[in-house]
């Protein structure tokens, strides 16, 4: 048996070791920085002396990327600029508010209602309402026009409710308007309120009949009597307020 002899000829010229240099290390910058003392534990790396300041890490000392001065720059221009992007916002809502007189009725008439209000700040705080929210303003000022054909068909059963209501709303009767309200929403008033309204009815009724030869609108709210008169008589006036019934 025959061994083939093996050929170390080409490596000859080769060492066998690498004695080419390591390369130079690679120095490393310190990128500066503003070292502060933690404003929640004051330094001391523990909160209210109980536990490690989460904050800090129990090491008492922040570090940040640019001066204190810089900082308060930067916040105050954040809120420039959140303050400009809100005003913007609601100047965009309000414009397509004028475009829309429905819509813009309908936040009016309801602006006691928790929905119509949470919609109203949405619009004002991102300049639109999305589709879902637009489409259910719409729903409900169906709803309402259904309401209120609903309720002058229902008040033609009972004289002079409706004609009262609209009169004393004009005049500013926020009882009326709560009434005329609550008569467009559900399509009829509750007895107890119809009997209110026809109370009111029948009560300015009466006053416009009664005949008088005295006109005392002129005068104004207070106590008179005659003065050195043989009569006791004092007459108190006084003025109905807005909400008066």
């Amino acid at each position: 048996m025959s061994t083939k002899p093996v050929d170390f000829s080409d490596l000859e010229d080769k060492a066998f070791w690498d004695d080419t240099p390591a390369p130079e290390p690679v120095a490393t910058v310190e990128i500066p920085g503003f070292v502060e003392d933690c404003p929640k534990c004051n330094g001391t790396g523990r909160w209210r002396g109980i536990r490690k300041c989460f904050k800090c890490k129990g090491t008492g000392k922040l570090q940040f990327k640019t001066s204190p001065s810089q900082r308060t720059s930067a916040r105050k221009s954040a809120a420039r600029s959140k303050a400009k992007k809100a005003a913007d916002n609601a100047a965009t809502f309000l414009a397509w508010m004028k475009e829309h007189d429905a819509v813009c009725t309908w936040f009016q008439t309801n602006a006691d209602s928790s929905f119509a209000v949470s919609l109203y700040q949405a619009g004002l705080k991102y300049g639109h309402l999305t589709e879902g929210q637009e489409n259910a303003v719409y729903k409900a000022i169906a709803r309402d026009e259904d309401g209120r054909e609903g309720f002058k068909a229902w008040c033609e059963s009972y004289e002079g409710v409706l004609e009262w209501l609209t009169t004393e709303v004009a005049a500013g009767n926020e009882f009326a308007g709560s009434l005329l309200s609550a008569g467009n929403r559900y399509g009829s008033l509750t007895a107890g309120q119809l009997n209110a309204v026809q109370r009111n009815i029948d009560e300015n009724k009466t006053t416009a009949g009664a005949e008088s030869d005295l006109d005392l609108f002129e005068l104004q709210k207070g106590y008179y009597a005659v003065p050195d008169g043989d009569t006791r008589l004092k007459i108190a006036i006084r003025r109905p307020g807005k909400n008066s019934r």
